[in-house]
């Protein structure tokens, strides 16, 4: 596993306002937008954490070959790996990142699930491993 810090802001709203937004649609057309949707999943999960703190972590994971799970979440000793996409068509380069870090877990987290966060619909794609809609998540008409 290689150590590289992940820069996000705790306030995407003011990340966003210092980056140029202006207007409902200001997102549109950027070659970001997957930067920002992580941004906006962050500090949604930053306020789940921050509910116990003493027991929720939050932590990011990069291998040496560049696979990475943006998100894994902490609680006792269950463990959920999340990979933001903000496409719809999900594939298996897109679970590699996932497959690769649950492999890697010693044995006493037992069932470590992970979930791929898309702009697409809810299914299963493989043992303990889903795809869910990010709009669950972060509404797009809110």
């Amino acid at each position: 596993m290689v150590k590289s810090p992940e820069w996000l802001w705790s306030d995407c709203g003011l990340g966003a306002w210092l980056a140029g937004a202006s207007g409902n649609g200001w997102i549109n057309g950027r070659y970001d937008q997957g930067f920002w949707l992580e941004q906006t999943v962050y500090q949604t999960l930053q306020t789940w954490r921050s509910l116990e703190p003493a027991r929720r972590r939050i932590s990011f994971r990069r291998d040496r070959n560049g696979r990475e799970v943006d998100f894994i979440l902490e609680q006792n000793d269950r463990v959920v790996g999340l990979e933001i996409k903000l496409g719809s068509s999900i594939g298996e380069s897109d679970t590699r990142g996932l497959r690769t870090w649950r492999e890697s877990l010693p044995e006493r987290f037992g069932t470590v699930r992970g979930v791929v966060l898309n702009a697409s619909e809810c299914r299963l794609l493989g043992q303990n491993l889903y795809a869910i809609p990010w709009g669950w998540m972060v509404p797009l008409d809110a």
